[in-house]
């Protein structure tokens, strides 16, 4: 297991003493597939390094995007040829764990224990009673390069899958406006995959924002039945009757696939009492997830600032299940 909060570079073990070989135990390693929500870039410079335990080239297939996981569930098993229930799913969140088994109840659903070190070599031993094998033999290897061969990877999973997860999920938003603490001043400046224009704030610039009287500022929470995430979205711009602007928008990776960006969106629109918002939307080389959302609702081509109209946000907003509080 590794921490790759810092970066690639700076990549440790969660557990600080690196594992040996014995302790990961032999997989058979044309089953060992990677769902991940992630820039896919930054997985490949991961799977680069050489000292990891489990060789890149064994890992098959590597699904690292921000969509849904159970998306990713789904083109590993039809890659492997194998169905759910002769696999075993594994992740820190129990919330991935119960979007997974939404769209496939036969899988058996592990929580890896993070930051738990005194649970790690049971975790392991189980994984080794369940997988492990006394030698990889050259045949192993062979339905690896067979299996690379045929792969046919499908989309993700359909929208009617993820509508289900989401209704029962009990999710909840609280919205906070003109509210302002280190929180959300943190989000601003530390978000970088969903983040309208990768600007940062001094606290100069903080203060002056907060102090006017045309700026709004909207500030979001999550919860839903697998717990809280706490704050997790922040939008900001200038008043305008007439061309109301939002130059302030980032959303934790922690809660993508949860459609908040649809529900902030709505409630920019009915807030600001407006029929079109402009995004001074800027292309970095990490704000991917953002730029596949825009182009799902804007009018037109993305390019600075962007326009949103209500009438064309309305005809592409999927179906939006999370309760709203605004406090």
């Amino acid at each position: 297991p590794y921490d790759a909060r810092f970066g690639v570079d700076k990549m440790e073990y969660a557990y600080g003493e690196k594992p040996t070989e014995d302790e990961v135990c032999n997989y058979d390693p044309d089953m060992v597939g990677v769902a991940s929500k992630n820039d896919p870039g930054l997985v490949k410079q991961a799977l680069q390094r050489k000292d990891l335990i489990v060789a890149a080239d064994s890992l098959f297939p590597i699904e690292a995007h921000w969509e849904a996981k159970s998306g990713s569930v789904e083109n590993i098993l039809r890659a492997w040829n194998v169905g759910a229930d002769s696999v075993v799913f594994i992740d820190d969140s129990r919330m991935e764990l119960a979007e997974v088994a939404t769209a496939f109840p036969e899988i058996e659903g592990l929580v890896f224990p993070t930051g738990d070190d005194h649970a790690l070599p049971a975790f392991l031993e189980k994984l080794r009673d369940l997988f492990g094998k006394s030698s990889v033999t050259e045949e192993d290897r062979l339905r690896v390069s067979s299996l690379r061969a045929s792969q046919h990877r499908a989309g993700a999973a359909a929208a009617t899958t993820a509508d289900a997860f989401l209704a029962q999920a009990e999710a909840e938003i609280s919205i906070i406006c003109d509210k302002p603490d280190q929180r959300t001043f943190e989000l601003i400046n530390k978000t970088n995959q969903f983040n309208l224009n990768g600007r940062r704030l001094d606290e100069a610039a903080w203060k002056a924002r907060v102090e006017d009287s045309g700026q709004f500022l909207i500030s979001a929470s999550y919860t839903d039945k697998f717990g809280p995430l706490g704050k997790i979205a922040v939008v900001s711009g200038r008043y305008d009757s007439t061309r109301p602007l939002v130059d302030v928008w980032v959303l934790s990776c922690r809660a993508f696939s949860r459609r908040i960006e649809h529900r902030l969106l709505k409630l920019l629109f009915d807030r600001l009492d407006a029929e079109s918002i402009w995004l001074d939307f800027i292309p970095t080389d990490r704000n991917g997830p953002l730029c596949d959302f825009i182009e799902t609702i804007a009018d037109g081509k993305l390019e600075n600032p962007t326009l949103v109209t209500r009438k064309s946000f309305l005809a592409n907003c999927p179906r939006l299940s999370a309760k709203v509080n605004v406090e």
